[in-house]
C-alpha cells in the first residue's frame, strides 16, 4: 500500500522545478503524473517500447519535464540515487533521485521505530538503505547470524567462530526478498518467538508480537520470465505485518 503523505512529499518536491497550471472547465489545477515503473514502463531490465514515447511527450526541447512527474515502484533493494541512475540510463531521460518512491520510501517518516534496534532482512545495502531512511541502529541477518551461530544450521560451512553483540531486537523490517531464505526465515522465526531474543527458547504463544514493517508483500508479479513469479509458500508462518501506517500510532 503506497503512503499517501510520501507520494504528496514528492510530488510537491518535483512541483517546486517546474509547476505548470492548465484551465480545466475554467478551474486553474496543477497538473502532476505519477508512473508506477515495474509493467508499465519496464519489464524487469527490459523497456516496455511505448514507455519512451510516451515519456518524450512530457518534456521541452531542453529534456526538461512539463509537469511534475514521479515514478514508483514496489522495488527496495536500492536507494533512490541508484534507482534514479537506472531509470535514466534505460528511459533516456533525466530522472532525478527526488522524482523517484522506491517500496522502503514510507519508513523514512515512521519515526516511532527510528530509535528502537532493527532487524532488516533482503538484499542490497540494507544496513545503509535502514540507515538512509533514519534508522539508527541497525542488525542484518548476517550480524544475527554470527552473534547465534547454532541457529543457522543449514550450512556448516557457513557457521562463524567469532560472535558479535547485538542489542535485542525491537521491529522487524523486510525489505524484500533476500537471496538466501532458509537462513531468513529460520531466523526471523526465531525472533518472532522470543520477542527480540533470539538465543532464548521459543515461546509457541509470545504475549505480544514484534512489529514487522513488510515494505512489499507482493507474492506474486511478472518480470521477464515468461510465466509469473511467486514469493508465497504454503509453509511460510503467518504473521502480522504493520504496512499501513496510519494505524501505527493506536497499535505501539
Amino acid at each position: 500500500m503506497w503512503c499517501r503523505t510520501v507520494l504528496l512529499q514528492a510530488v510537491r518536491h518535483a512541483s517546486t522545478s517546474r509547476q505548470v497550471s492548465v484551465c480545466v472547465c475554467d478551474v486553474a489545477e496543477t497538473v502532476g503524473v505519477l508512473f508506477d515503473v515495474d509493467g508499465v514502463l519496464l519489464r524487469g531490465g527490459t523497456v516496455i517500447p511505448a514507455a519512451r514515447r510516451a515519456l518524450r511527450k512530457l518534456v521541452d526541447e531542453n529534456n526538461n519535464f512539463l509537469y511534475p512527474v514521479i515514478f514508483v515502484t514496489n522495488a527496495g533493494s536500492c536507494q533512490r540515487l541508484h534507482k534514479a541512475r537506472q531509470l535514466s540510463h534505460l528511459l533516456d531521460i533525466h530522472v532525478s533521485p527526488e522524482q523517484v518512491v522506491l517500496s522502503h520510501s514510507p519508513l523514512n517518516i515512521m519515526k516511532t521505530f527510528h530509535n528502537k534496534c532493527v532487524l532488516v532482512s533482503g538484499q542490497g545495502p540494507v544496513t545503509s538503505i535502514a540507515q538512509s531512511l533514519g534508522f539508527q541502529k541497525v542488525v542484518t541477518i548476517e550480524q544475527l547470524s554470527q552473534h547465534h551461530p547454532l541457529l543457522d544450521m543449514v550450512d556448516h560451512n557457513r557457521r562463524p567462530t567469532t560472535p558479535v553483540n547485538l542489542p535485542q531486537i525491537q521491529a522487524i523490517i523486510l525489505f524484500g526478498e533476500p537471496v538466501r531464505w532458509e537462513t531468513n526465515l529460520q531466523l526471523l522465526v526465531d525472533v518472532l518467538l522470543t520477542e527480540g531474543s533470539p538465543g532464548s527458547a521459543h515461546d509457541p504463544q509470545p504475549p505480544t508480537q514484534l512489529p514487522i514493517l513488510a515494505c512489499n508483500t507482493d507474492l506474486l508479479w511478472m518480470a521477464e520470465a515468461p510465466a509469473p513469479r511467486q514469493r508465497q509458500h504454503k509453509n511460510m508462518p503467518s504473521f502480522s505485518f504493520v504496512t499501513d501506517i496510519s494505524h501505527i500510532n493506536e497499535r505501539f
